[in-house]
């Protein structure tokens, strides 16, 4: 009996404190009444927030019950956004569960502190909710502002809204360049809050040690990618020894690998097994040197999906690459996209439109822009035509600048043949309807580069459109005007074609890797 009893209680007893399995029972209608005005008050769907809170530990719940809409009328007294406010309340519950004077507020006076605005500051819990974790994070901000202020004064703008004075206070001074990597990389920076200063000087120790670089060349790589400093030199050391197993890489090579993208060796951080088992199918698909060189250009094939890959090279030759598996060594990036799908494919006919090119083309020469969101280049180049600030010439590798029928160039490139005649008259058509009715026509005079209008951020992109503008003698109507104008591109009947033609070629592609792969 007392062994059966005593059976029944720990059963009892883990029935009640397992995970629970499958979806989660419905919450209890006494918690959802409890969590409500805290949802309310950050804008917050009431129904997810109470089963999130419900499955926190009980100490963490109750005091996310206790002082949550404290913690949230605080970060509402400082201007947060309301989105931004609740996505930060769904993503960091631990930084609601104190007295806002207790964590918060301090944790948010120390981040303003160096320069950022509320949203700013927010914004580091929303994209690294373990800083919520830290007591202080006055330690951590100055060691990363040491580490960059080797490289000179590159501190980007400040758009700190909360002193009054137009000059920033001595602290500020000091800690800008940490300000400035938190405002520009607001997720990879700010999960470096949470490691201790001593091991941030450790880990730069190691890269400097390691790469090859001087302070100042780590300070910049740092500005470029912050999930550099992401590793502990033991991971980095784990990586480097099964990439030199699998791939052959050596040490140099692993140093420029991880100088140019940390963030792939970060992003495959968590299991070492991972890597190695990507980086075996690599050299089992391509040999052990090209895939060396292939992950040397494109990091990211290290966290890509061999289906992904193989998908890619077959819709290559179904689009008449006469030798797909060269172009995708040329360039790799495309074995990682889904080149079959909408998304790619409307950037791809968006560029044959532009350039009357045909799709083996548009990937060999315009590879950065081919890459991109097909709906925001559409409206950046529609926006430009429409001040008269078209891209000045054929992108580079180009010879001459398309016809308005969309017809290909005769000199295409070596190894590359023409379209299918299918996709010719797709290509011939969507022209021919562009230029009677839309704004993505091939008048190019001097100004803008493809590239810049595919990459550079907004902000960048507007203040060359307006220098632009300026020289020929156009007025500029503001940055607002683009905002209104991208706001309503989505209806444009340009913009409705090429997603209704994308959706065609796309269907027909799968269609056709279907029938290939049966």
């Amino acid at each position: 009996m007392k062994e059966r009893s005593s059976s029944s209680n720990i059963s009892s007893s883990s029935s009640t404190s397992a995970w629970p399995a499958g979806g989660l029972p419905p919450a209890a209608s006494d918690l959802a009444a409890a969590v409500a005005p805290l949802a309310v008050m950050c804008g917050a769907d009431a129904a997810p927030l109470t089963q999130a809170v419900r499955c926190l530990p009980p100490a963490l719940q109750q005091g996310v019950l206790a002082h949550g809409c404290q913690v949230a009328q605080h970060m509402r007294s400082l201007g947060v956004p309301l989105p931004l406010l609740a996505a930060t309340l769904r993503r960091c519950l631990p930084l609601f569960s104190k007295p806002p004077a207790a964590h918060a507020a301090p944790l948010m006076a120390e981040l303003m502190e160096a320069g950022l605005n509320a949203a700013e500051a927010l914004r580091c819990f929303e994209r690294s909710p373990v800083v919520a974790g830290s007591t202080s994070l006055a330690p951590s901000l100055a060691a990363l502002a040491d580490l960059l202020s080797a490289g000179g004064s590159e501190t980007g703008g400040s758009s700190n809204s909360n002193s009054n004075s137009e000059l920033p206070s001595a602290a500020q001074l000091q800690l800008q360049p940490a300000a400035a990597l938190l405002r520009e990389q607001p997720g990879a920076a700010s999960a470096l809050l949470a490691v201790r200063p001593a091991e941030l000087h450790r880990r730069a120790a190691y890269l400097s040690s390691s790469l090859g670089l001087s302070a100042a060349q780590l300070a910049a790589a740092v500005r470029r990618d912050a999930s550099l400093l992401a590793l502990p030199p033991e991971r980095l050391e784990e990586q480097a020894a099964a990439l030199a197993e699998e791939l052959g890489m050596s040490g140099k090579q692993f140093a420029e690998l991880a100088a140019a993208c940390p963030a792939a060796l970060a992003n495959l951080a968590e299991c070492i097994e991972e890597l190695t088992h990507a980086a075996s199918g690599l050299a089992g698909e391509y040999g052990e040197a090209e895939a060396r060189q292939l992950v040397l250009a494109c990091p990211e094939l290290l966290a890509s999906d061999p289906r992904t890959r193989c998908r890619s090279e077959a819709t290559l030759g179904l689009l008449w690459v006469s030798h797909p598996r060269g172009l995708a060594m040329r360039r790799p990036q495309l074995l990682c996209a889904e080149l079959a799908e909408p998304a790619c494919v409307a950037t791809r006919l968006l560029l044959q439109v532009c350039f009357g090119l045909s799709a083996a083309e548009v990937y060999e020469l315009l590879a950065p822009a081919a890459s991109g969101d097909a709906k925001s280049l559409a409206c950046r180049l529609s926006y430009a035509e429409t001040l008269g600030l078209p891209l000045d010439a054929a992108p580079a590798g180009i010879a001459a600048a398309a016809s308005s029928t969309g017809s290909p160039p005769d000199d295409t490139p070596a190894g590359i043949v023409a379209p299918a005649p299918a996709a010719s008259e797709l290509c011939r058509a969507e022209a021919a309807e562009h230029s009677a009715q839309s704004a993505l026509t091939t008048a190019r005079p001097a100004g803008l580069n493809l590239d810049d209008v595919a990459t550079l951020p907004q902000e960048q992109l507007l203040s060359r459109m307006q220098r632009l503008a300026g020289k020929a003698g156009r007025p500029w109507p503001g940055s607002a005007d683009f905002t209104a104008f991208a706001a309503g591109f989505a209806k444009r009947p340009e913009w409705r074609h090429l997603q209704t033609a994308a959706a065609a070629e796309s269907a027909r592609l799968l269609r056709l890797l279907r029938s290939t792969a049966n």
